[in-house]
């Protein structure tokens, strides 16, 4: 990510959503240069205040790890062979 985007992030608002666990918006943070997936729930407090509940993972950790078409699992067990 280039330099100007550092310490800066986007949210839209999730239009995938189908279950009401998947996050209300998400979109991407950097911090430092490091960019991280950025998911965040509208809730409501047991007293009726509104709020945000926010999650962070970064990108890096999360590429690669699980490859999903069509809600299969296509991982390859035997990525990790160099040839």
């Amino acid at each position: 990510m280039r330099a100007e985007k550092e310490n800066r992030g986007v949210l839209f608002k999730n239009k995938r959503k189908t279950q009401d666990t998947h996050a209300d918006y998400n979109g991407v943070l950097n911090v430092r240069g490091e960019e991280f997936w950025l998911n965040v729930w509208v809730n409501t407090s047991q007293s009726g205040t509104k709020y945000m509940a926010v999650r962070i993972n970064p990108k890096e950790e999360l590429k690669g790890t699980l490859k999903v078409v069509g809600g299969t699992d296509t991982s390859d067990p035997n990525d990790e062979i160099p040839f």
